[in-house]
């Protein structure tokens, strides 16, 4: 699977979930205590049962094993929004403006370890990003622009050697440069 693919279906895995899921456990902001709303989505736009004005506040909901966080305004997700395994480990965490990734996001291992980091504008891959060994280390690093994969992208082995360069002009591999080498014997 290709890096970016992942960063896809990730993201298409949970907008999948969040649109199906209908119930949500909605969070007051001013001390009360949470109440059960009835919630569901309409193009984009998420509704309480029974109203036809778009839903504001804070959502909170537990959806395949999943905790999923965010706020709503209008309807709309915006601000934090993040999703953490039933133990509370963040998996994954950013930022959404008018239903839209933006800015730098963060996906994490299992064990709440940083797996990669980037940054989205206008919902699509832009600017550096970076994946990491379970270890902590770098393992990727590259550049998007407008969703494509541009400039020199560099490799790393587990020992933070580098192994590989590959360049990419508008997503096309233009140079592939291999500094591992293998002896056989």
């Amino acid at each position: 699977m290709l890096i970016r693919d992942k960063i896809f279906s990730l993201g298409t895995i949970y907008a999948l979930i969040l649109t199906v899921s209908i119930y949500f456990s909605v969070t007051g902001n001013y001390g009360r205590k949470s109440d059960k709303l009835l919630l569901y989505e309409k193009a984009g736009i998420v509704f309480k049962v029974g109203s036809d004005k778009p839903y504001s506040g804070s959502v909170k909901d537990t959806v395949r094993n999943k905790i999923i966080e965010y706020y709503l305004i209008d309807g709309k997700k915006y601000g934090d929004f993040k999703v953490s395994n039933l133990d509370g480990i963040v998996e994954i965490s950013g930022v959404m403006n008018d239903n839209k990734n933006e800015g730098i996001w963060n996906y994490f291992y299992p064990n709440g370890q940083l797996e990669s980091r980037g940054t989205f504008y206008n919902d699509e891959p832009n600017g550096t990003w970076n994946w990491y060994y379970p270890n902590g280390r770098l393992k990727v690093k590259g550049y998007y622009e407008n969703s494509k994969k541009v400039g020199t992208w560099q490799f790393y082995n587990n020992q933070s050697r580098l192994v590989k360069e590959i360049s990419y002009k508008d997503d096309n591999i233009q140079l592939v440069r291999n500094y591992e080498l293998k002896i056989s014997t």
